[in-house]
């Protein structure tokens, strides 16, 4: 898993705005222009794409470039961390302990389908014993006006 390779959220996002995967990539250089200009900041032309994002770096905080591209970590990211399943993802979810931020579109079964992103700094934030607590004192089948906890980080 990538958030594996990452130890802050900070890096996560900076591996995912600058890898590139085409018509896929998650920020487009002509995206960080843009945004550049909007600052007025100045740069060149062929100035690449990770000095445009360090440029645009120096403006805003990695909090704010990810609630403007809607970046975030999957359900499969959390299952995975966290060794739950996509439905107790879904509980946590519903309840309001982790916040959608975006979502994402794939191709599956011959069609487009969409799944929704999360918090990345929160899913660093958590621990596996605070999430395993929070399914606890929540069980299959809490209402979210019946919340049970008041955990929340």
């Amino acid at each position: 898993m990538k958030y594996e390779e990452f130890k802050t959220a900070e890096e996560y996002l900076d591996w995912l705005f600058l890898s590139n995967r085409g018509t896929d990539s998650f920020v487009k250089k002509d995206d960080l222009k843009s945004l550049a200009q909007s600052y007025k900041l100045s740069f060149t032309d062929t100035a690449t794409k990770e000095e445009l994002y360090n440029l645009v770096l120096s403006c805003v905080t990695h909090r704010e470039l990810a609630r403007k591209f809607n970046a975030g970590v999957s359900s499969y990211e959390y299952q995975h961390k966290f060794n739950i399943s996509g439905e107790e993802v879904k509980r946590m979810e519903r309840l309001g302990f982790i916040s959608v931020t975006g979502q994402i579109t794939f191709r599956a079964y011959g069609k487009y389908l969409k799944a929704p992103l999360y918090d990345v700094f929160e899913f660093y934030l958590l621990t596996p014993d605070y999430v395993q607590e929070f399914l606890r004192q929540n069980p299959k089948g809490t209402k979210k006006t019946y919340q049970k906890s008041e955990l929340k980080i």
